[in-house]
């Protein structure tokens, strides 16, 4: 599952629908909860996502790209 959702991310960022990529990249954050920072290979290859849409040139991409980026800062 994490493989899948992953690589669907990819493709979202690969065709444009960077916002898109973002969102379902906060959805996963929040559905994984603090298993994601007990797992740090999917954190890192998690982290690819945002580290792409930080980097927009799109001012509307990098807001997108800091409300679920905050949520993952702030997981207990």
């Amino acid at each position: 599952m994490k493989i899948k959702l992953l690589n669907g991310m990819k493709d979202l960022l690969d065709s444009g629908m960077k916002i898109q990529a973002i969102q379902a990249w906060g959805w996963f954050i929040r559905m994984l909860g603090s298993h994601a920072l007990k797992n740090k290979h999917l954190v890192n290859d998690m982290l690819k996502i945002p580290e792409c849409t930080f980097t927009d040139p799109d001012p509307q991409v990098q807001i997108a790209t800091q409300v679920p980026y905050i949520s993952y800062c702030i997981i207990p």
